[in-house]
């Protein structure tokens, strides 16, 4: 309790007052009236709040796509059955779409990221200037040597001179023992040149990849069998779909 010269307040809310005058004293609680300028400040500070995440959100969403990841949609049977198996079948047409990561193999000042290792599933431009993606498999790296003999892939570098047989665990049945060459021009051995990579299909019966030059008719005198570093957009990751599916490459 709190005694004053002309009132007594008990707690909250009990007041008693000897001259009614006192209640002029205290300010007024009803809400004040909203005018239209008020209302239309707060109309406009939401449309600009709401215009201004929209663009925040579109230009991460711009950088995410162009730097960081991005989706594919895989087309064709070349990949199988690692890609586009579905359904107890290779895919002909449209078939996983995948998360493919296109920051893992940048250099971004002085920050350097990984190299595309031998196994790495890859989308990349051909260099024979089609204007499409191709999504293959890495199997040879700079300056190593990958010859094809008997259905087998054998690699020649620095640490094994004499060459071995690569392990592909990644082939079925079908693919396993039958890696062939290109009839047209017959080369059994590619020696990859620095920055470049040699890369093949895991169907390799149904894959146009390094052994035909990315071209449906073979290699001609102009053609390369290899992959320019700075024509590889990213590391395929994830499929996404089918959900049932979905898992890490």
């Amino acid at each position: 309790m709190i005694k004053h010269d002309k009132k007594v307040i008990y707690g909250w809310g009990n007041e008693t007052s000897n001259t009614p005058e006192e209640h002029n004293d205290i300010p007024s609680m009803r809400p004040k009236k909203t005018g239209n300028h008020s209302l239309l400040r707060d109309v406009l500070f939401f449309v600009f709040d709401v215009g201004l995440n929209a663009i925040i959100i579109v230009g991460l969403v711009f950088l995410l796509r162009v730097y960081v990841v991005t989706p594919f949609r895989v087309y064709g049977p070349s990949m199988c059955d690692t890609l586009n198996f579905m359904n107890n079948r290779c895919v002909r047409d449209n078939g996983e779409y995948i998360i493919v990561n296109k920051i893992i193999y940048r250099n971004i000042g002085s920050v350097s990221f990984d190299k595309p290792e031998r196994g790495d599933i890859i989308v990349f431009r051909p260099p024979n200037g089609k204007d499409e993606y191709y999504i293959k498999r890495v199997i040879g790296l700079p300056f190593e040597t990958v010859k094809i003999s008997e259905g087998s892939v054998f690699i020649l570098n620095k640490e094994n001179p004499e060459g071995y047989e690569l392990s592909e665990p990644y082939l079925n049945k079908t693919n396993a023992g039958n890696t062939v060459v290109n009839r047209r021009n017959g080369t059994t051995e590619f020696t990859v040149p620095e920055n470049s990579y040699l890369v093949l299909g895991d169907n390799r019966i149904m894959s146009n990849d390094s052994r035909h030059c990315f071209n449906d008719f073979g290699c001609t005198g102009d053609s390369t069998s290899f992959v320019p570093f700075n024509n590889i957009a990213g590391k395929a990751w994830v499929s996404l779909w089918p959900f049932q599916t979905m898992r890490f490459l």
